[in-house]
C-alpha cells in the first residue's frame, strides 16, 4: 500500500506548495517507496519529552536545604524579605545530602565542522583530544536514572550532525534520553539534514533543534556561512525537518533560529521574521484554546546573539547601529508580525503583540539591564553587555553542568568559552559529584568570566531571584495569617 502523504495544509500556501513540490522530488519519493520502514518509523516514533522549568528546579533545590532555616527566623520575628530572600538562596559549601537536580547539561560534542571554509566570525578555541560517543552515552544514563526530573540534554559543537547515528540513530544520545523522560535539542548548521537525517531526528523524539541562519538573503548567508550554497543547504534541512514531522504525524522537535547580529545582517532582521513566519504552520490541527497552546506556535521563532570575539571587531555593528535596530528595527519587524497575523485571519481576542511573540528574541527585552538603551547598546558594542545585567551571585549553576569535547565539565556555557580552571572532568566522577564537591568555590563567580554569560542564563537567575523573594514573602504571609475559626459543631 502507498504511504499516505501529508496534504501540509497547516502551512500558508505558497510553503505547502513548496513542501509538496520537494516530497514529491526523486529524493523523496525513493524514501517513501520503502513503505514498511516509514510504517516503522510511524509506529515506533518516540514523543520529545517536557522541557524543564530551570527556576523551579534551582528554587526546589534550595528549598530543600535552606527552608527550614528561613521559615524559623520568620517564626522568630524576622521580616526583611531581601535577607530572608538572600539566605534562602545560599548554597552550601558542602552538599550532604542527594546532589542538586540537574535541568541543563550542555555537550560540546566535537570540535569538528562540516562547514570548509568556517563560518566568518566562528570562534570556537581549541581543546587537546575528544571522547569517544560512548563516553557521552555513559553521561546520559548517569543523568537519566531515576524517577525526578530529568535534565535537558543540549548538543552542539562544531557540528554535532557529523557524529551521526551515535547521536540521531536508534540507539543515539537523544532516543537514550528520550525514552526516559529528557528533552534534547541540537545546535546545527543543518547542512547535514538530509531527508534520511531529518526522520531519524524526528524518529528518536528530539525536542528541539536550534538552526543557524542569519539572513534571508542568499548571497550574504553563503558568505557569513564561509561558501557558495550553503543558504541552499540551510533551508533545504528545515524544509526535509518540516516534511519528516508532517509524514512522521509529530510536532517535535520545534526549531529555534540561531541569529548572529552582524554589520552584514542586522538591519535584515524584519525581512528575516517575514521569511521564517511565511514558512511555518499557521497552526496545529487538533489543538485548540490559546495561541501559546499550540506547540508549533513558536515554531522558527529568533534568537538574537550579537556577534562575540575580538577577532570579529570589523563586522561588529557599533552602539548606534544596536540603538537603531532595538527601535526603528524591532518596530518594522511587529509590523511584519502584524501582517502575519491579519494573513492568518487571527481574531482581535487570539491576537498577541510582537514583544509577547518574540519575547526570547530580544536580548535587551528578555532581562533586565542597569542603565538605559543607550547603555547597553554600547555594552553589546563592547561585547561586555551580560555585566550590565549580572547579579551578587549565581544562583543557576549548580543545576547545570556544561562539557567541553576533551571531557572538561564547567558550570556553565558561558565558562566553556572564558574557560576558567574546569571544576571537574568526566575521568574524575560523576557530573554531579564534581558540582557537590565544587559548591565551595562557587563563591567567587560572578567574576571576570562572567562577562559573557548567556542571555537565557540571566534570565534563569533573575526569574529564581524573583521567585525566592516571592517564597519568603509567601510564607511571612502564612506566619502572620490568623489561624482559621474552626467550624462550630453542628447542633
Amino acid at each position: 500500500m502507498p504511504v499516505d502523504l501529508p496534504d501540509f495544509s497547516a502551512f500558508l500556501p505558497e510553503h505547502a506548495a513548496r513542501l509538496s513540490d520537494l516530497i514529491r522530488g526523486p529524493e523523496w519519493q525513493a524514501a517513501l517507496a520503502d513503505e514498511s520502514n516509514i510504517a516503522r518509523l510511524r509506529e515506533s516514533v518516540i514523543a520529545a519529552p517536557d522541557m524543564p522549568d530551570p527556576a523551579g528546579v534551582l528554587v526546589g533545590a534550595l528549598k530543600q536545604v535552606n527552608e527550614a532555616d528561613v521559615r524559623a527566623r520568620i517564626a522568630g520575628g524576622d521580616r526583611d524579605v531581601d535577607a530572608l530572600a538572600w539566605r534562602l538562596g545560599e548554597w552550601p559549601d558542602e552538599w550532604t545530602n542527594e546532589p542538586p537536580v540537574l535541568s541543563f547539561v550542555g555537550v560540546y560534542l566535537t570540535l569538528d565542522c562540516n562547514a570548509r571554509p568556517k563560518c566568518v566570525y566562528c570562534n570556537q578555541l581549541p581543546v587537546d583530544g575528544c571522547l569517544p560517543m560512548e563516553e557521552w552515552g555513559r553521561l546520559v544514563s548517569e543523568l537519566i536514572q531515576g524517577d525526578g526530573q530529568k535534565p535537558y540534554f543540549s548538543y552542539t559543537g562544531g557540528e554535532p550532525l557529523t557524529c551521526g547515528d551515535a547521536l540521531y540513530g536508534p540507539e543515539g544520545l537523544i532516543r537514550q534520553a528520550a525514552t526516559a523522560g529528557a528533552p534534547s535539542n541540537i545546535n546545527t548548521n543543518a547542512f547535514d539534514l538530509t531527508l534520511e537525517v531529518a526522520l531519524k531526528i524526528v524518529h528518536a523524539g528530539a525536542a528541539r533543534l536550534h538552526v543557524s541562519l542569519d539572513t534571508p538573503d542568499p548571497e550574504v548567508m553563503d558568505e557569513l556561512a564561509g561558501g557558495t550554497g550553503r543558504f541552499d543547504l540551510i533551508t533545504r534541512g528545515l524544509y526535509n525537518l518540516q516534511v519528516a514531522r508532517e509524514l512522521l504525524g509529530v510536532n517535535h522537535p520545534v526549531v529555534h533560529i540561531n541569529c548572529v547580529l552582524t554589520t552584514r545582517s542586522i538591519f535584515e532582521y524584519p525581512k528575516l521574521v517575514g521569511f521564517l513566519l511565511d514558512r511555518k504552520r499557521v497552526a496545529t490541527p487538533g489543538v485548540e484554546g490559546p495561541p501559546r497552546a499550540d506547540p508549533h506556535f513558536r515554531d522558527l521563532g529568533i534568537h538574537l546573539i550579537p556577534v562575540g570575539g575580538p577577532q570579529n571587531a570589523d563586522i561588529r555593528p557599533t552602539a548606534d547601529d544596536y540603538e537603531r535596530f532595538f527601535t526603528r528595527t524591532w518596530e518594522a519587524a511587529s509590523d511584519v508580525w502584524e501582517t502575519y497575523q491579519d494573513a492568518r485571519g487571527t481574531e482581535d481576542e487570539a491576537r498577541v503583540d510582537y514583544d509577547n511573540y518574540a519575547f526570547f528574541a530580544n536580548p535587551y527585552k528578555r532581562v533586565e539591564y542597569r542603565g538605559e538603551l543607550r547603555d547597553y547598546c554600547e555594552a553589546v558594542a563592547e561585547s561586555t553587555q551580560s555585566t550590565l545585567a549580572l547579579g551578587k551571585r549565581c544562583l543557576v549553576a549548580p543545576t547545570q553542568a556544561f562539557f567541553l569535547p576533551d571531557g572538561c565539565q564547567h558550570w556553565c556555557g558561558g565558562h566553556g568559552v572564558s574557560r576558567p580552571e574546569p571544576m571537574g572532568h568526566r575521568s574524575t566522577g560523576s557530573a554531579q559529584g564534581s558540582i557537590a564537591s565544587s559548591l565551595s568555590s562557587l563563591r567567587q563567580y560572578p567574576n571576570e568570566f562572567c562577562t559573557g554569560c548567556p542571555v537565557a542564563t540571566l534570565f534563569i537567575n533573575q526569574g529564581a531571584e524573583n521567585a525566592l523573594n516571592e517564597t519568603v514573602k509567601g510564607w511571612i504571609e502564612e506566619a502572620d495569617s490568623p489561624p482559621a475559626t474552626p467550624e462550630p459543631p453542628p447542633t
